[in-house]
């Protein structure tokens, strides 16, 4: 086998017919020249995956090792294992580069509860002992030939010493880094709930001001990350307009004054599938409601919701708001109206909790259509004023009556019971609330909007995620389920 290449290796020429072909296969030829150095960078072809085989490479003469299994041996490693729990160094093990390294270490002397005392920290090799007095451990590591890779040379048996729960490497960046994914599924978590998770999993003590400070910067990261999402969101309203016609997008934004930059405020989405779904395959009723976002911007997610043939919830259009008023209400419904309504031939009947606006909303824009309240919330705020296990059958009781007769027998009861109750109850108009009242095209019993209530649950996590990564768990979901 004859190769016109030469390759220089620890500062000698040598042609390729004076190695061994097998460890020739070895080194990566660069395309580009015919000269390879290895002592400025790597020439191994994935090390990591080299046999113990090549630790006893030799050359066509078994007495002598030739220099390219030197070097090959040289770069033979155990990749070391992480875990948050316990960390354990050896000898052999290698880490990414020395940044990797150092990390490592960082970790593993707060886990012992040591202090490290540096004798070297230079960028091709890092020395450390245990800052205890004649205490024997120490560490010893070095780049490879790679000018990258770093490998533990020396390591003097597990740090044994008596641990301390309080050392200066625990800084709020450290903690940060920790706890990050704790405070990101939850940023109203207690400090004192931070506190007790560092104490139990990484066995350290600090002040609550620190945790406060690393707190405030998991938070800050997690921030970077939605406020990045906020300025992509115009591209990704325009792309689905594009790409999938008859997608309604459509983004409000605020500018106080003309030298301002223009700042979000509201985003309204509903596919083509949504819209075609909901004219020819569901219901005439659509649940409304409103839950918050839990991000570091906060603001409240709007939603209105169908019932298909079978009963599932459809949800039909969203909208990310600054918050429930009469102003947010109107934008959605308006647009709403404009999207489906206009074409809708059928008359609606809207559930909905009676948030702030919506009522006042769905009588301008959706006049011509019906109303619902949820039983649930109007119990709710008649337990608050009239308790009782009695009052509290003969509401649901008179919710649930599907003729007038059952009706007026159970609010009668109540009456006798309270009559203060039954005064309360009567200044609801009964068409909203009980059964017996619903316009009968709609077809459909449901006294509470439990539909929306589900919508929200079925979104689980994905409230606090960035704006964009909720609207596509959002059509993720919808897709799946058409």
């Amino acid at each position: 086998m004859k190769f016109d290449v030469i390759i220089h290796v620890f500062g000698e020429i040598y042609n390729i017919e004076d190695v061994d072909p097998d460890d020739f296969s070895l080194v990566r030829l660069l395309s580009d020249s015919n000269l390879i150095s290895i002592g400025e960078r790597i020439i191994i072809d994935d090390y990591f995956k080299l046999g113990v085989d090549i630790l006893g490479a030799k050359g066509s003469d078994a007495d002598e090792e030739t220099p390219i299994s030197r070097m090959a041996r040289y770069m033979i490693g155990r990749e070391v294992i992480e875990s948050t729990r316990t960390i354990e160094f050896q000898e052999g093990q290698i880490f990414e580069d020395g940044y990797h390294f150092r990390k490592v270490l960082k970790d593993y002397v707060i886990q012992e509860g040591f202090t490290l005392a540096r004798e070297k920290n230079e960028k091709t090799r890092v020395s450390a002992k245990c800052g205890t007095y004649n205490y024997p451990w120490r560490i010893y590591a070095s780049q490879l030939l790679d000018g990258v890779t770093f490998k533990v040379k020396i390591c003097k048996e597990r740090h044994t010493y008596i641990r301390k729960t309080k050392n200066a490497k625990v800084t709020s960046n450290w903690i940060a880094s920790k706890l990050e994914s704790l405070i990101q599924s939850n940023p109203d978590v207690k400090i004192g709930v931070l506190e007790n998770d560092l104490r139990t999993t990484y066995g350290v003590k600090c002040g609550k001001q620190k945790i406060y400070r690393a707190k405030k910067k998991a938070l800050d990261r997690m921030g970077g990350d939605h406020a990045g999402s906020y300025k992509k969101l115009y591209k990704y309203a325009n792309i689905w307009m594009i790409q999938n016609l008859g997608t309604m997008a459509l983004i409000k934004a605020a500018r106080p004054a003309i030298i301002d930059n223009p700042q979000f405020q509201r985003f309204f989405l509903s596919f083509l599938a949504q819209k075609q779904g909901f004219l020819t395959g569901c219901r005439s009723f659509i649940g409304l409601d409103g839950c918050h976002l839990k991000g570091p911007f906060g603001g409240i997610l709007l939603s209105a919701v169908a019932l298909d043939a079978n009963s599932g919830i459809f949800p039909i259009a969203i909208c990310v708001c600054e918050g429930e008023s009469t102003g947010t209400w109107g934008w959605f419904l308006n647009l709403l109206n404009e999207y489906i309504g206009e074409v809708e031939t059928r008359i609606i009947s809207f559930m909905s909790d009676r948030q702030k606006g919506v009522l006042a909303s769905l009588q301008q824009i959706f006049s011509q259509h019906k109303t619902r309240f949820c039983a649930k919330h109007i119990y709710a705020n008649f337990r608050g004023k009239f308790s009782g296990l009695k009052l509290m059958g003969l509401f649901w009781a008179a919710a649930r009556a599907t003729n007038a007769q059952d009706f007026k027998r159970n609010m009668d009861e109540i009456k006798v019971v309270k009559e203060d109750a039954y005064k309360w109850l009567m200044e609801i108009p009964f068409c909203h609330w009980s059964r017996h009242g619903f316009d009968k095209s709609v077809k459909n019993e449901h006294i509470t909007n439990n539909i929306i209530e589900s919508f929200n649950s079925w979104l689980g996590e994905s409230r606090q995620k960035p704006i964009i990564t909720l609207i596509e768990d959002i059509r993720r979901k919808v897709m799946k389920m058409l």
